[in-house]
């Protein structure tokens, strides 16, 4: 796993990952700070707001992309025949390539939390749960970058997927609290078949919407000293998505 982690540290290197996203993580938390400057009340807390919501847009995008189309990549090369030419399982490849990614997320969080720095001063207790909180969503979102990269055949498509189950997931939230509302009690089938598609979906979602959560940076940790929701939703959806990639991946043809 250590060689497949170097390996990836060297083609992000390479590939102007670090660089590149350090500088787009800057530009949109400057972007934010700069929008919130125009509130007309709690100046400060809406600039850290608008910039925590932008740094976590660029990272999580940041990390998908590269994940999709350096799996994609190895396809066209021919480099991942090379691989599994060696003597190493598919669900190890599969593993060493995950650990890989996540560790190279986890490098690419405190450049967020430098970029976040320059939007204000959040209280530190606030920030260290949202540091780690962005953690563990990056290695969900590593699950789910790899697991759409093994599963289609081009770099887009798998990108795309992968960021519309991320917004999916984020939008998850909103979608149950408009569900549990007043529209809920419109007695007609096609409110009632929506909401009970919806619901039965959302059963199977992450939600990612309770990670990284910009009131954490402007009213503090609150006494939680650990995220308990995206952690148990750490534990549970990427052995879920890696058990999926490895059950495609071992069904492919080389």
């Amino acid at each position: 796993m250590w060689t497949t982690f170097r390996y990836l540290v060297l083609t992000a290197l390479r590939d102007r990952v670090f660089g590149t996203l350090a500088v787009l993580l800057l530009l949109v938390a400057l972007f934010g700070a700069f929008i919130g400057d125009g509130a007309l009340v709690e100046e400060p807390a809406a600039r850290l707001s608008f910039a925590g919501t932008a740094v976590r847009a660029i990272f999580v995008l940041g990390i998908l992309l590269f994940v999709c189309f350096h799996v994609r990549r190895t396809y066209e090369s021919r480099e991942i025949d090379m691989m599994l030419s060696r003597p190493v399982s598919r669900p190890a490849f599969v593993l060493a390539y995950y650990g890989g990614f996540a560790g190279l997320s986890l490098l690419l969080v405190p450049l967020a939390a430098l970029a976040l720095s320059v939007a204000g001063r959040a209280p530190l207790d606030g920030l260290l749960l949202w540091v780690w909180s962005l953690a563990l969503e990056g290695l969900i979102v590593v699950a789910i970058g790899l697991f759409f990269a093994l599963l289609m055949s081009s770099a887009t498509a798998a990108a795309m997927a992968a960021i519309g189950f991320y917004i999916f997931g984020r939008l998850v939230g909103s979608v149950l609290g408009v569900l549990t509302g007043a529209w809920l009690n419109v007695e007609t089938p096609f409110a009632r078949a929506t909401g009970f598609i919806f619901k039965l979906v959302s059963t199977v979602m992450p939600r990612l919407d309770l990670f990284g959560q910009t009131s954490w940076l402007v009213y503090g940790a609150n006494g939680n000293l650990l995220d308990w929701a995206a952690t148990l939703q750490t534990l549970v959806y990427v052995p879920l998505l890696l058990a999926m990639a490895i059950y495609d991946f071992e069904r492919k043809q080389f």
